[in-house]
């Protein structure tokens, strides 16, 4: 779709003012402006490089979005008590790779699977850390490395997190830096599975 097509789509069509759960109740203020942002980065990964929050061809979604938040406050849809996000158990995990949610079968899945691993093994807190992970231009994940005893492991390098958010009065502060190692099971082995996913991103 061309930036105005999008506009079209998202303003003069409706979805972001007509979107609804399934009960038919408007979203929170607070979701409306995640659905956007989900469908900026699916704008990107189009091949577009351009998200809906950065550029000017879409300043009217942005528009109709602001109007839409300011509507739903307005009648007592803002946003919600922040909730701790709930731990996914050892057995919950386990049935994400039974039921095919996990895995290497296509691309997607691959991608939907490193993304799970990297919070997991690196320990991240929250989506600021997530959204802002570099795997190109001066990378967070950098590797293969080896250690004194023959391992190969990944290695993750904090830029900004929920304690340190890199202003001036955490200047002292010493970025979080994390290995993941190779592990025994191959099917499984979140530094394969990156290599993996690096590999076919450079096609």
């Amino acid at each position: 779709m061309t930036p105005a097509e999008v506009n079209t789509a998202m303003k003069y069509m409706y979805f972001i003012f007509e979107t609804r759960k399934v009960d038919v109740t408007p979203y929170l203020s607070s979701t409306l402006y995640g659905l956007f942002a989900a469908l900026s980065s699916a704008v990107k990964m189009s091949g577009s490089r351009k998200g809906l929050f950065e550029h000017d061809e879409f300043a009217e979604c942005r528009k109709a979005l602001d109007a839409a938040m300011r509507e739903r406050s307005a009648a007592g849809f803002g946003t919600s008590v922040c909730k701790h996000t709930e731990i996914i158990s050892e057995e919950e995990g386990q049935r994400l790779w039974e039921k095919g949610i996990l895995g290497e079968e296509n691309p997607q899945q691959l991608l939907d699977t490193v993304l799970y691993l990297t919070g997991l093994h690196f320990a991240l807190r929250g989506g600021k850390e997530r959204r802002s992970l570099r795997l190109h231009s001066n990378p967070q994940i950098t590797g293969l490395h080896q250690d004194t005893g023959g391992r190969h492991y990944l290695c993750y390098t904090e830029d900004v997190s929920k304690t340190n958010p890199g202003g001036m009065t955490q200047r002292k502060l010493k970025p979080k830096v994390v290995r993941a190692y190779e592990n025994d099971d191959s099917t499984r082995c979140y530094v394969r599975l990156y290599q993996k996913m690096r590999s076919i991103s450079r096609r």
